[in-house]
């Protein structure tokens, strides 16, 4: 089913609190009023990153599933000095992975990855953190793992571009990305050849060629989220970034070019990709909880900069056609550190860019020649 068509049967309603952060962690006014929705907004002074940018405001949403009973929760990112004319901003949605813990009912996930709707919504995008099925405010579990998150994607997707969302009109719904960590990362790599509109994605460890994994997903293909054995066909361009290692206990022979292996199917159907693999980042890297620590001290803070650095700097290339963008992944030098301290050295990172430059480095902490 297209997004277009997934919009129609979706009745989508923004409600709740608001609260803004700008890069001196000051709250800011909001050019979106929460209030419109219907509940009463309150202006609560979370601290926000020295991300730089325009700083960032947010609005919790509830979204309705079809039927209309049972909704999902989310929140939606603006940048903090929205023009009341603004328009055709790029749009991202983000996924989180997986919980396998019992304290899922109580569990908010999708606050993990605020770091990363917070930094773009400052460099104006639009963007939607959601909790599928079973999370905290949103509806109780009736699937496998892998359908409920399917679920959440494609509805944050449809509600960004839908009737019932009040900022709609802000969005174009030609330039939508998505991002996702672990079976988001999977679900990501699937719907993007499924869901139209979208125009690149990002996969947090990582990129996938099957719904269940490959050689390069972190459980190697040992799925354990009810995810079908199917094929991905490449459509849009892809990232993929992957921690520095494999899940134990998996007991299989790896090699340096494992972690490529998505990355080559992109490459081989002609479609823009990079494999990012990062020194000593471990598969929880993504997940981070401002609630836990609003800092983020490092190591955490130098570490999610680079993430979202590269994250960035695709979308920026491919959802707003930026050639800047392509001097920030082909850099050898981000946030203080050279392809020795960034690039894993045991698995290889690679790009491969066709459209505004042309670059199939496979290797990229050789150099490459940049």
């Amino acid at each position: 089913m297209t997004l277009f068509r997934f919009a129609v049967l979706m009745a989508v309603v923004l409600t709740s609190a608001c609260d803004g952060g700008s890069r001196d962690g000051a709250v800011r006014d909001t050019a979106v009023d929460c209030r419109k929705f219907g509940f009463s907004a309150t202006q609560e002074s979370e601290t926000g990153r020295a991300w730089g940018g325009r700083g960032w405001q947010s609005c919790a949403v509830s979204m309705p599933l079809p039927g209309g009973d049972e909704s999902l929760y989310a929140t939606l990112f603006l940048p903090g000095d929205l023009r009341p004319e603004e328009a055709a901003l790029p749009a991202v949605v983000i996924g989180p992975g997986a919980w396998p813990l019992s304290d899922k009912a109580t569990l908010d996930i999708q606050e993990r990855y605020h770091w990363a709707a917070q930094e773009l919504a400052s460099y104006g995008y639009v963007a939607l953190t959601v909790n599928p099925r079973g999370f905290v405010n949103s509806a109780p579990e009736n699937a496998e793992d892998y359908d409920e998150y399917v679920e959440a994607l494609s509805l944050g997707l449809s509600y960004l571009v839908g009737r019932d969302n009040p900022v709609a009109w802000r969005i174009d719904a030609r330039n939508l990305g998505l991002a996702g960590h672990s079976l988001s990362a999977r679900v990501s790599s699937v719907l993007q050849s499924e869901i139209g509109g979208l125009a690149a994605i990002v996969a947090w460890d990582n990129l996938a060629s099957d719904a269940r994994g490959d050689a390069g997903s972190y459980a190697r293909g040992n799925d354990r989220f009810g995810a079908p054995a199917v094929a991905v066909q490449p459509r849009v361009p892809a990232m993929g970034q992957a921690s520095d290692s494999y899940e134990s206990g998996i007991g299989m022979d790896f090699t340096e070019e494992d972690k490529k292996t998505a990355f080559n199917v992109w490459r081989s159907h002609g479609l823009e990709s990079m494999q990012v693999v990062f020194a000593g980042a471990d598969h929880g890297s993504w997940s981070y909880s401002l609630r836990d620590d609003p800092r983020i001290e490092p190591p955490a803070l130098s570490s999610l900069r680079v993430y979202q650095y590269f994250t960035r700097a695709w979308f920026d290339l491919h959802l707003r056609g930026r050639v800047s963008a392509i001097s920030k992944l082909t850099t050898p030098y981000v946030e203080g550190m050279g392809p020795q301290q960034l690039y894993s050295s045991s698995y290889l990172s690679a790009l491969y860019l066709t459209d505004m430059a042309s670059y199939d480095c496979a290797d990229l902490r050789s150099g490459c020649g940049f």
